[in-house]
């Protein structure tokens, strides 16, 4: 669905969600499951995606409007390509800013720590930002940053109006450095059918958590 497609509600609420990927990972699943919440209670949702993938048909079926732009990860990166990474940050955020301009959410909302322009974005229109961490990061995906902890946390501290953790484990890493009222740990439940990962060995066994 095109922007133009787009049909606001009169007098509801506007929600635009910024995604690091257009796959359907955990992430991305939980990103839908809010989503259809949020469509339960006649919220209207915008969403930004980084590229074609799983997820853009999942929006399609629930005629929720999207828009594709790029969004460089601030993680992962090789030292000689920092310089570069960061302005193609700059330059996405900007674009990001200015497609923003035209859906006029009344929140933006961050679905992962490895992505920081829907914050920049949030910052240069004057809209409040939700940030929501979803991950330790490296301890469990190997992820690593271009800032150090300490300047990455104060910088989702002070581009968030809130941060969700999904987990008290994974604000305990936050809590220290953080405002504490902006703090909420919200887990995410993720339905996910076995039937279509039978591949997968470990659902084969009986004593298996599904």
């Amino acid at each position: 669905m095109k922007l133009s497609d787009m049909k606001t509600k009169n007098n509801t609420m506007n929600v635009s969600f910024i995604s690091h990927s257009a796959a359907m990972s955990g992430a991305e699943r939980a990103l839908l499951e809010n989503i259809d919440l949020l469509l339960g209670q006649d919220i209207s949702v915008h969403v930004i995606i980084p590229d074609h993938g799983l997820l853009e048909n999942e929006l399609v079926k629930r005629n929720v409007p999207f828009d594709i732009i790029s969004l460089p990860w601030w993680a992962n990166i090789k030292e000689k390509d920092l310089e570069s990474t960061n302005n193609r940050i700059l330059e996405s955020s900007f674009e990001l800013a200015a497609k923003l301009s035209v859906v006029r959410p009344n929140i933006i909302v961050t679905s992962t720590s490895v992505i920081s322009e829907g914050a920049l974005a949030a910052d240069m229109l004057g809209i409040p930002h939700v940030w929501n961490i979803s991950e330790f990061g490296k301890k469990e995906h190997g992820v690593k940053y271009m800032l150090s902890d300490e300047e990455r946390i104060d910088f989702i501290d002070k581009y968030s109006e809130k941060i969700f953790f999904v987990s008290q484990a994974i604000l305990d890493v936050y809590k220290e450095k953080i405002d504490s009222t902006k703090a909420v740990v919200m887990p995410n439940i993720v339905n996910v059918d076995s039937k279509n990962l039978s591949n997968v060995s470990f659902f084969k066994n009986s004593n298996t958590l599904k």
